[in-house]
């Protein structure tokens, strides 16, 4: 109960057991108050929280990944919720991060090294209140638990001991207003090597919630690991270099310096290391290696060490000694070199002849120390293709211990003509031979300071040649004659030797070269004499070659011709001074195939004779060519289809008929002589290699004696040169309307083969003449063809339409002639050419000038036809009348149709 005037107050508490944002309304009534005791409501709110900061990695941590690298180095790694030092150098001084300063001085600033320890988190006050947070590890914690881990060492105030949770965090409590941010230093000093995790703990005051933050760090001391502490050369050659690989590893998460100590007499100068300062910094995980190469200049033996140092990067103490590094060595020399029997030091085989073997042999002596291997090289291919080097073993490298001598046998067999020294080689000296040696253990090549061997001989082939080099050709003979050549063998080596002739393709019993009985030798259609002789150096001989044409055919025979001594290949043999075959020589070797292998005895060469016989004949087959000016079909019909035309000429392979078509008769009254144009002309090849004489007849069929005949030849008899043609007229001028036939016939009197010795098809044309008719009004008259125009006023005119046509199979001319006359015109040409079937129009005008009975004749013609020959006489009346009228040009009433009006009757009527 409320007095007038008088006022109460109320005490709202609010208080809650979670953490939130909470609301509530409060409502008040006054009884008997306005608006039917409408109440009032009173709005109240109130927030419950803790004191607390952000735990959130971005605000809290710098540097952050979202995974863990191959090597972490003080990162937040965010899939692991963690934060990792990496690896950090055990045994450094905790209390470095807090370097002492000097009085009055600022503190000096912290080592770079010292700062890969430490860490700075961000701590921010997220709360809505003031907020005091205390920082400890949690490995501090739980020592003060009752279930702490016994095995832990401990200090004498119960802490855990420093080198088993080697982290540090200070300050170790802050006071962060609202949003206010400070730095807490974490910082870890690994004192031994290994892995060291904690976590720290942060406390807000009246937060029952603490926020944590896990750390990682590696303590990690140098490691190094050597491959091998043992270096050993072995023996090497003097003056032959060597080199030996050492790999240095680390097998730690630091870098690592590394040094090498040489002994103190220092490294022998015949060795070298790689790199020359003998140290360096070996990344983490890196592998370097250390090169060692030995090579010495004189024979002597090394022994010594190298003792291998290594310590950290930071230097925080100093390289400490790890292994040691053992090398060694020893160099000799290689004292070997060939004996020859006449104090030389080469081979000389002489004079060899070519495919002989001649066979020199020398010693190889070791004086040296140890064995060796040693083997005789060839230098050249073309010197290597020709000797065989025995040195005793079966293959690959002979073997000589020290103090052996041990012999060599070389053998000589050359293939060809050649020299050595090869006086055409510039600066050919005859060094050919080579001897190599190599250290038996290792296969190392030895360099000696001996010369090459040389090598001295001289081969040489049985040489000759053939003239005509390139074989003997008779050229086409007539069948039944005979022709004699002969050529020339000539022996231009340095021996004596035998020849003679065979046929390669018929070798001997035992596969070689059969040799001729008798002093003749016959191989198809040569005889050829003589077939084997001697003949010393320098001399000839020659030998006859007699060929007989006995059928019709091309003859390529090759003989051999076989010398003892004659080399395997042709073209391009070097004579024994070294010097190229020039001139005859040349020729003769580059036209010669050489016979060789395959079972055939080589040495000889093959020489080739080339003749034909020949039946002289003409070409009967290719009728393209024969009627090369005329259409070829299968038959008439067809040509005439192709052409589109009846007057053609064409020859017919079905019928073998040659069809002159429809011609014009050339007799009385017919076309005259046209001087040949209207020959047909066929073409007679000779495709022999000899002249061929033709004879050429026509034989008319249905002919009286009496009678003209109507094929003409114009030509009987004729000569063709080899593979030439000559041309063969036929003229048809037939003499009446009738169809003609005849026989063409060209022979050849010598020809034996059917096929080619007549040429033979049957002629054929039609007589026929040209025809034009007049087409038009109808012509009639008593005394003739007349045509009347009738009666027509002086000034007017009137045309009639005429046409001519060809109703014939072959092409007319039409002409016409007329008398000059002014009242009559004719549009027409003189003369008129048409083609079968066709037309040509033209007009007759009559336009009378005066009063009269007119008149005009015109005669008709066809050229070439004696029977159409017509004269027309065209007449017509002109009149003039005393009074007519003219209203053509008037004007007509409106509504009048001009082609009613009533106009003069037409001239005829």
């Amino acid at each position: 109960l409320i007095e007038p005037h008088e006022e109460r107050r109320l005490v709202l508490k609010f208080f809650s057991d979670d953490i939130g944002e909470f609301a509530a309304n409060l409502r008040f009534e006054v009884v008997g108050g306005i608006n039917g005791n409408a109440p009032v409501a009173l709005a109240a709110s109130g927030v419950t929280a803790f004191p607390s900061i952000s735990k959130d990695p971005r605000n809290v941590f710098m540097r952050r990944v979202r995974t863990r690298p191959a090597i972490a180095s003080k990162q937040y790694i965010l899939d692991r919720d963690q934060y990792d030092f990496g690896p950090l150098l055990a045994g450094r001084d905790p209390a470095s991060h807090r370097p002492e300063a000097e009085e009055g001085q600022p503190p000096p600033p912290l080592d770079k090294h010292v700062l890969r320890h430490i860490e700075y988190l961000r701590i921010t006050n997220s709360g809505p209140f003031e907020a005091k947070v205390s920082f400890a590890f949690e490995s501090v914690t739980k020592e003060e638990e009752p279930d702490a881990d016994p095995t832990k060492k401990k200090t004498g105030d119960g802490k855990p001991a420093f080198e088993d949770f080697p982290f540090v965090v200070e300050p170790q409590s802050l006071a962060l207003d609202v949003e206010e941010t400070k730095e807490v230093m974490v910082c870890c000093f690994p004192v031994k090597e290994g892995t060291y995790t904690d976590t720290l703990v942060a406390s807000v005051e009246d937060n029952p919630e603490p926020v944590k933050f896990n750390f990682i760090a590696v303590g990690s001391i140098p490691k190094v690991q050597l491959d091998t502490t043992d270096v050993d050369f072995d023996r090497l050659l003097v003056k032959q270099s060597a080199a030996r690989v050492v790999r240095l590893s680390n097998d730690c998460a630091i870098p690592v310096r590394w040094r090498l100590v040489p002994p103190a007499d220092g490294i022998p100068p015949a060795f070298a290391v790689d790199p020359p300062a003998l140290e360096g910094t070996i990344a983490v995980g890196e592998e370097r290696p250390i090169g060692v190469t030995f090579s010495s200049a004189e024979a002597a033996s090394h022994r010594f060490k190298l003792k291998l140092r290594i310590g950290d990067t930071e230097g925080l103490r100093e390289l400490a000694d790890t292994e040691e590094l053992a090398v060694g060595a020893e160099a000799f020399v290689v004292d070997v070199a060939p004996e020859f029997s006449d104090g030389g030091t080469g081979l000389n085989f002489g004079d060899i002849r070519v495919g002989h073997t001649v066979e020199q042999q020398f010693l190889v002596a070791n004086s040296g120390k140890y064995a060796v291997n040693f083997e005789v090289k060839v230098r050249r291919k073309a010197i290597a293709e020709i000797l065989e080097v025995d040195l005793g073993e079966e293959e690959g490298l002979a073997a000589l211990e020290p103090g052996q001598k041990r012999t060599v046998k070389v053998r000589c067999t050359p293939k060809k003509e050649m020299q050595c020294p090869d006086l055409g080689r510039r600066g050919a000296r005859g060094d050919e031979l080579e001897l190599l040696v190599y250290e038996a253990k290792t296969g190392e090549p030895v360099q000696l300071e001996n010369p090459p061997i040389t090598l001295a001989f001289r081969a040489m082939f049985n040489s000759f040649t053939v003239t005509p080099p390139r074989g003997l050709n008779f050229a086409p003979v007539k069948l039944g004659d005979s022709t004699t050549h002969e050529f020339e063998l000539y022996n231009d080596g340095f021996f004596k030797f035998d020849w003679f002739l065979f046929d390669p393709a018929r070798p001997g019993s035992e596969g070689g070269a059969q040799k001729p009985s008798g002093g003749e030798f016959a191989m198809g259609p040569f005889r050829i004499s003589p077939a084997e002789g001697a003949l010393g150096p320098k001399e000839s001989t020659k030998v006859q070659v007699k060929f007989v044409a006995t059928e019709d055919k091309h003859y390529d025979c090759k003989i051999g011709i076989h010398v003892d001594g004659m080399p395997d290949t042709a073209g391009g043999t070097a004579n024994f001074n070294g010097s190229k075959r020039t001139g005859v020589e040349d020729q003769t070797a580059q036209n010669f195939f050489v016979m060789a292998g395959g079972g055939r005895e080589p040495g000889f060469r093959e020489y080739l004779l080339t003749a034909e016989s020949c039946a002289p004949g003409i070409d009967t087959e290719t009728v393209q060519t024969i009627f090369e000016e005329q259409f070829v079909a299968r038959n008439l019909e067809d040509a005439i289809a192709t052409a589109g035309r009846i007057d053609i000429r064409a020859f017919c392979e079905e019928d073998r008929v040659f069809s002159f078509g429809p011609v014009v008769v050339s007799g009385p009254g017919g076309a005259p002589d046209s001087s040949g144009l209207d020959a047909a002309k066929f073409r007679i090849s000779n495709p022999k290699a000899i002249p061929c004489d033709v004879r050429v007849d026509v034989a008319c069929r249905g002919v009286s004696g009496s009678d003209p005949p109507p094929f003409e030849l114009n030509v009987r008899e004729l000569t063709i040169p080899p593979h030439e043609y000559r041309y063969v007229k036929v003229r048809f001028r037939p003499p009446g309307l009738q169809t003609y036939s005849a026989t063409f016939e060209a022979s050849v009197p010598d020809g034996k083969d059917p096929r080619t010795n007549s040429l033979k098809f049957e002629l054929r044309g039609d007589g026929t003449v040209p025809t034009v008719s007049l087409e038009g009004p109808p012509i009639f008259g008593d005394a003739g063809g007349e045509f009347k125009f009738g009666r027509l006023q002086v000034g007017k005119s009137h045309t009639v339409d005429f046409v001519l046509r060809n109703d014939g199979i072959i092409p007319a001319t039409a002409r016409y002639e007329a008398e000059a006359s002014p009242h009559f015109t004719v549009n027409c040409p003189k003369s008129v050419p048409l083609e079968p079937k066709a037309q040509h129009p033209f007009q007759i005008r009559f336009h009378p000038r005066e009063p009269g009975e007119f008149g005009v004749p015109v005669r008709f013609s066809t050229v070439h036809n004696p029977y159409e020959d017509a004269k027309v006489r065209f007449l017509g009346t002109g009149y003039l009348d005393e009074i007519s009228w003219d209203l053509r040009d008037a004007p007509q009433p409106p509504g009048e149709d001009p082609a009613g009006l009533a106009l003069p009757p037409a001239p005829d009527e």
